[in-house]
């Protein structure tokens, strides 16, 4: 029920294994004339359908165009087939999801062989969801993320299927072996498999130096990261200060403000990448301005703990501990298509007279570079 308020399309799945388990009570009942599985499923269903309608339907009916704007409106087609299944495997090499394709149709005949029934349950669970959404066409289906993101269920499934498979291959070579040894065997087949899809698929990359924004625009859509919508991101304009601050000696952070918290379209990531220190988020709320959307009011924000956000008045007043900081103001948006930054004239002004003059400006940046509370002499 709770999946359901999240999202409402995982009300599918649960709509599917109630109609499948009520047939099934429904055949028992035919065969052998006992209601007892039919009522307990249909008082589980009366439960489960009435919390979901209680959390679903509220939103829903206060806003239906809401819904009624993202149906009808793109659909899927054989490359998000392909991307989806790269997505799931882990990896866009050739060699890395053919063998998970491989694996999985031997973990397919296994189960088959053993348990029938919870194979074709589901199968019926990632089928019925699967139409469901391919005839709802919802906004952005065509990209392999949204629609695997869609259909969850169907990612445990095919790791089942796929652990079931390289088990069986393990021990092929070892069947008059001792269980011992077939256990080893097993295990050894799963390390290589984890390792193939460690070096053929983003997590060198992701996690290669400090990167805070893994879960960002770069591999969201696409493990190859030329194929993604945001592939523009790679002519994005570093400004050369971000390879003076990687050069920098010593244990350094960078304070970026202002910045946009609903946008994807976000070149922190981008520049982290090159400068390599820990980032955090500077609100320009009680310096700046009173306070601008997407920040906390200054005077709230005891009641949320956000370590990686600070409020710039506070570095103004030596609030926080010392600590050396980039603090880079945006003058103007790295992309186009995105609101307005607020005007930040006024945190300028409050950063020279706290720390003097910035260590580097141009017309779209200014940046200070403080050293434990105070400001060292600009370098450019």
């Amino acid at each position: 029920m709770l999946t359901a308020w999240l999202h409402a399309l995982t009300a599918v799945f649960t709509g599917a294994a109630l109609t499948w388990f009520g047939v099934a009570g429904l055949v028992e009942w035919w065969r052998r004339g006992n209601p007892r599985r039919l009522l307990a499923l249909l008082a589980v269903g009366a439960v489960t359908v009435g919390g979901c309608s209680a959390l679903i339907l509220p939103p829903l009916l206060s806003a239906p165009q809401a819904i009624a704007e993202k149906a009808g409106v793109d659909q899927v087609d054989f490359e998000t087939l392909l991307r989806s299944w790269e997505l799931m495997v882990g990896s866009v090499h050739p060699f890395t999801t053919l063998l998970v394709f491989v694996l999985v149709g031997l973990g397919v005949r296994q189960l088959w062989r053993r348990d029938r029934g919870f194979f074709l349950y589901w199968t019926w669970l990632v089928v019925v969801s699967t139409l469901v959404i391919m005839m709802l066409r919802p906004a952005w289906i065509h990209h392999a993320l949204v629609f695997v993101r869609y259909n969850a269920v169907a990612h445990a499934m095919l790791l089942t299927l796929a652990a079931l498979g390289a088990a069986w291959l393990a021990t092929l070579p070892a069947r008059a072996a001792s269980e011992r040894v077939r256990s080893l065997a097993i295990l050894g087949t799963g390390v290589a498999v984890s390792l193939l899809l460690w070096f053929t698929g983003p997590l060198p990359d992701l996690y290669r130096g400090v990167n805070q924004f893994t879960n960002a625009t770069r591999y969201q859509f696409d493990y190859d990261f030329e194929r993604s919508p945001f592939a523009f991101m790679n002519e994005l304009e570093v400004p050369d200060f971000y390879d003076d601050i990687a050069a920098e000696p010593g244990n350094w952070e960078v304070v970026e403000a202002p910045w946009h918290f609903e946008t994807t379209m976000s070149p922190l990531q981008e520049y982290q990448r090159v400068h390599g220190r820990r980032v955090r988020i500077g609100m320009v709320s009680g310096l700046c301005t009173e306070w601008t959307w997407g920040e906390i009011e200054p005077d709230n924000a005891e009641r949320l703990d956000l370590p990686q956000f600070v409020f710039l008045s506070d570095l103004v007043d030596e609030t926080l501990l010392p600590r050396n900081r980039f603090v880079i103001f945006r003058l103007q948006p790295a992309f186009e298509l995105v609101r307005e930054l607020p005007a930040v004239d006024d945190c300028v002004s409050a950063f020279r007279e706290a720390f003097g003059s910035p260590w580097y400006e141009d017309e779209e940046h200014v940046v200070f570079r403080v050293v434990d509370g105070g400001s060292a002499s600009p370098s450019s």
